[in-house]
């Protein structure tokens, strides 16, 4: 046994033996080389039956002049042949360099690991190219050459004297690695198009070019390497295939009526009456507008799987990327046909050739995370100016760029950004010369949630912009709407109330880096829950735009700004979006009001540098501010915290952001309450009976049953909220359902905490604590255990209860 044979076993892969070269079948009398000598279909990777080690050590005992063969499939194991050599040195060779051989004709094999395993095909992109994947099997070198043995083939090769190569490895590495090797392949390998139909008397490109004399300089079999007569050829650069032809070098391909209109003076009645059966491939107006869009766009998929074409020329629509399936695509390739035929294609065209790219986009697009006006990571962020400009910041440096490898997606509505100007961070600081905020801790927190929302991977909190009528709510929004993300002409149009539905609201938000919602009176429970991942960046599964059928994943993580008359506008339960929100509150001016003209002429003077300044702090805090690996925040939206504290830093502040942040969650904590009408039962029941042992129960606390018969309804009663329009639980259900929504409230307001204490003989079990109460001096603690243990035993058949389960559901 070789020292190959052994590798290959410890590989661990799955081995055939095979008749080797010149092997002639004793029975037929005729040449079987290659031919397994095992009954190999038992052994297919279908069959999921690899060959074990003894197997394969007892079939090397009875074939010791065998071949050998790697089972294809197993293991992820698929093979790449291309007989070609020069397909493989200028397309293949950067990317798999690894678990290369030599074959016996001259070209070159690999093994490559595939995620996707294909099955085998021997051809592709109509060039020679074979892949073994499901149940194939490839022959493997059975001995090492030497160094010298491998540069005297290659002398020999270049001397024309050798008639076969030995097969042998250039690389005998571990395979590498991809996901799709076929589709990968279909990608990046040339593509050779036949342009006439096959049939009775067509010959192939390769017949037609050895009959001709095409001054061949090497015959592989399966192609032919010939001087190319499109340009000064010195070396033969021109590949010819059954299919057709593909000059390496000019790039120039065509089918066999192609390659014989080069090669000759032939017109094309005259080619057809030559070779009798060429029918030349029909070309429909599908087929031309396929081929026009080809030529104009690149087909890309964002990290969710949508489709779009990313165009090379937006001069005509003025947007760079059009998703496949929408009506502005659909209109785009109207135009550019008509441009191009002088027709306009109908709409079964249409339907078609948006069928096709949305297909072939799924399949063969490339994927990529796509941008609006601001991309990038803690490394490097790019802000888009919308003028094919972009600003690139990194922790050493800021510039302007005229180009970046980020995909950002241009829509008709980018605004232009003006220049920033960054002499000193300090001028951020005009922007309260226009905007109507005068507090301190106010001022760091709108600064911290400017700076954070030009940060494209942070969290950011929803800004809530409070005020009565006249105190300039609706102006601020649009100001700092223009700052971060201006609009076409520094319109208001994105300034909108409140959404029609919420289909419009994910239109809105997915549209746009920062969106404006002006005057907003309630934010429902749905709502709540789509503006939530906003912030945390999120994806909704929505039915795909213009469409009725086709599920897409909509990206949200946009910069929200919302208007509105006070801070309680979140409806009954909403305190995970209150707590991810930020409050600044706004006065009215009284008697000292600017014109809206003159408070804009004020800020265009200064706009450049309070841009440029905010930029400066966001180079600042990727070099400065970040937080240490393992460093832990006292905030739950922890990149804004952090941004705070170094804004709080870097500009001498006199209010420090902690305490700024705490007070505004404080408020909005209040408000969360305020707005859930169970709140007050909770604050009543836990200074009454807070930390309270019903039953004797070692610790169980109170029964959520007994919770709610007991003491919720006497509540309601006592305090006459029977019929109240106000929305009440009307279960033990949901009522704790209420409790959970605003737990986190009640312990940061009121220091009462819950402790789920599990299953108690069917029952959820929970305790109420509120601190520094102490029940025994509690006047209003005058419910008797007795009455309590009585209760107990009617709702448990008579049995009192003392086994304790613990509740799975945290209850």
């Amino acid at each position: 046994m070789t020292s190959l044979i052994q590798q290959y076993i410890d590989k661990g892969w799955g081995l055939i033996p095979v008749r080797p070269k010149g092997h002639i079948n004793e029975k037929t009398g005729e040449n079987d080389e290659k031919a397994p000598f095992v009954q190999w279909s038992e052994f297919k990777s279908s069959e999921n039956n690899k060959p074990s080690e003894n197997q394969i050590l007892r079939w090397l005992a009875n074939w010791d002049n065998a071949d050998w063969a790697v089972l294809t499939g197993y293991d992820n194991l698929v093979l790449v042949d291309v007989d070609d050599p020069n397909l493989y040195d200028l397309y293949l060779s950067k990317q798999f360099p690894h678990c290369v051989m030599r074959t016996p004709s001259g070209g070159i094999s690999f093994l490559i690991r595939s995620m996707v395993i294909p099955k085998s095909i021997t051809r592709l992109n109509g060039i020679a190219l074979d892949l073994k994947g499901v149940n194939g099997y490839a022959i493997l070198p059975s001995r090492d050459l030497s160094p010298k043995e491998i540069e005297e083939e290659e002398e020999e090769e270049k001397a024309g004297t050798r008639n076969e190569f030995i097969r042998h490895w250039i690389n005998n590495d571990e395979p590498d690695e991809i996901d799709d090797i076929e589709k990968h392949l279909s990608q990046i390998m040339p593509k050779v198009v036949p342009d006439v139909k096959q049939g009775k008397g067509v010959p192939t490109a390769i017949q037609w070019a050895r009959e001709h004399n095409l001054s061949i300089a090497y015959d592989g079999g399966r192609y032919l390497q010939v001087l190319c007569p499109n340009h000064d050829d010195k070396v033969a650069s021109m590949s010819i295939y059954a299919d057709g032809y593909f000059c390496h070098s000019c790039k120039k391909s065509g089918g066999l009526f192609s390659l014989i209109k080069t090669y000759t003076n032939l017109t094309d009645a005259e080619i057809f009456e030559q070779y009798k059966g060429i029918k030349k491939q029909k070309r429909t107006m599908t087929d031309d507008v396929i081929s026009l869009v080809e030529e104009n766009v690149t087909l890309i998929k964002d990290h969710n799987n949508n489709s779009f074409f990313k165009l090379s020329d937006i001069s005509d629509i003025g947007i760079n990327l059009l998703p496949i399936n929408s009506k502005i695509t659909r209109y785009w390739v109207t135009r550019l046909a008509e441009n191009a035929l002088d027709k306009l294609p109908p709409a079964s065209v249409l339907n078609y050739v948006v069928d096709y790219f949305c297909g072939k986009c799924m399949s063969v697009g490339e994927k990529t995370k796509i941008y609006r006006r601001i991309g990038g990571n803690q490394k490097e962020i790019t802000y888009d100016l919308g003028n094919n400009t972009f600003v690139k910041i990194t922790p050493e440096a800021m510039g302007i760029f005229p180009d970046t490898n980020l995909t950002f997606i241009k829509e008709t509505n980018i605004g232009v950004q003006v220049v920033p100007n960054k002499k000193r961070r300090e001028n951020v600081l005009k922007i309260f010369r226009i905007i109507n905020v005068k507090d301190h801790a106010q001022k760091i927190l709108l600064l911290t949630w400017m700076v954070t929302a030009l940060l494209p991977w942070a969290q950011t909190p929803i800004l809530l912009l409070c005020g009565t009528r006249g105190s300039g709510k609706s102006f601020m929004g649009r100001i700092l709407k223009r700052t971060l993300d201006p609009v076409e002409g520094n319109s208001s149009e994105l300034l909108v109330n409140k959404p029609r539905d919420l289909n419009y609201l994910i239109g809105l938000l997915s549209h746009n880096a920062v969106a404006v919602l002006d005057n907003i009176s309630k934010i429902d429970r749905e709502t709540s829950d789509i503006l939530c991942n906003v912030v945390t960046g999120g994806v909704i599964p929505t039915r795909e735009l213009y469409t009725t059928n086709d599920q897409v994943l909509i990206d949200i993580r946009s910069k929200l700004i919302i208007t509105a008359i006070n801070s309680q506008i979140f409806d009954s339960g909403s305190g995970d979006l209150a707590e991810r929100t930020i409050s600044i509150e706004i006065s009215r001016p009284e008697d000292s009001y600017l014109s809206e003209e003159d408070l804009v002429e004020e800020y265009e003077k200064c706009r450049s540098e309070i841009f440029g300044s905010l930029l400066s702090l966001v180079q600042g805090y990727i070099k400065e501010g970040l937080p240490k690996k393992g460093e832990t925040s006292g905030f739950r939206l922890t990149t804004y915290a952090s941004v705070g504290k170094y804004i709080s830093k870097a500009l001498g502040m006199k209010t420090t952001f902690d305490a700024a942040y705490k007070i505004n969650q404080i408020g909005l904590s209040t408000n969360t309450l305020e707005v859930e009408p169970v709140t007050d039962f909770f604050i009543w029941f836990a200074k009454n009976f807070g930390d309270k042992d019903f039953n004797n129960t070692r610790g169980l606390g109170i029964a959520t049953d007994y919770l709610f018969s007991k003491f919720f309804n006497e509540w309601m009663s006592d305090g006459g909220k029977f019929g109240n329009d106000r929305k009440y639980p009307s279960s033990a259900n949901a009522l704790l359902t209420r409790l959970k929504r605003i737990e986190p409230d009640l312990k940061k307001i009121y220091s009462i905490s819950i402790e789920n204490k599990g299953i108690h003989k069917g029952k959820k079990w929970l305790k109420i604590k509120y601190n520094g109460i102490d029940d025994d001096d509690d006047d209003d603690n005058n419910y008797e255990e007795e009455e309590e243990e009585e209760w107990l035993k009617t709702e448990s058949g008579g049995e009192k209860q003392t086994k304790i389960v613990k509740d799975e559901e945290g209850w």
